[in-house]
């Protein structure tokens, strides 16, 4: 019992810091070019660790990783339509218009955190984990490709003073 609330403690813990990783994104200041890792990777982890917990106990689920290049597909597509601004001596870049990341980190938390306090309670086997846990996936390839594709294309962009 107290691993379960452990497990569930670090997922939403997990959760929190994408949250918190991607408030300046949400801001439209200009980044790290390190920071966007540190939105995806949480909730990749958060995901790992709802796959590897009782029912699924399992990574090799096919149908979820087909859902999780549907959302490498959308990230890519929306690294594609991101304006972006790189300061090469400083390390820094600056993504306009794209305040989902945090949208997107907030949600995988209210899904964690309502897999956690539904039936039962503290834990991280509800009735709808599954869909918890395909939904995170989504969110996480979605988040990677995207951050990943603005890292490549960043390398491309004329040099902005920030």
């Amino acid at each position: 019992m107290i691993v379960d609330v452990a497990l569930a403690l670090l997922v939403v813990a997990l959760a929190g810091v994408s949250c918190l990783a991607a408030w300046p994104e949400r801001r439209g200041r200009p980044l790290r070019r390190w920071r966007p890792f540190a939105l995806p990777l949480p909730i990749a982890a958060s995901a790992v660790v709802l796959l590897l917990v009782p029912p699924s106990n399992d990574l090799r689920h096919p149908e979820v990783w087909m859902l999780g290049l549907l959302g490498i597909v959308a990230g890519l597509l929306r690294a594609a339509t991101i304006r972006l601004r790189t300061d090469y001596g400083n390390g820094y870049l600056l993504l306009r218009q794209a305040s989902e990341g945090f949208w997107v980190a907030l949600f995988a938390l209210a899904l964690i955190v309502v897999d956690v306090v539904a039936e039962p309670f503290g834990v991280l086997y509800s009735a709808f984990v599954q869909i918890v846990e395909l939904i995170l996936v989504v969110l996480a390839t979605f988040l990677l490709a995207r951050n990943i594709a603005l890292l490549v294309r960043s390398r491309d962009v004329p040099h902005h003073g920030l």
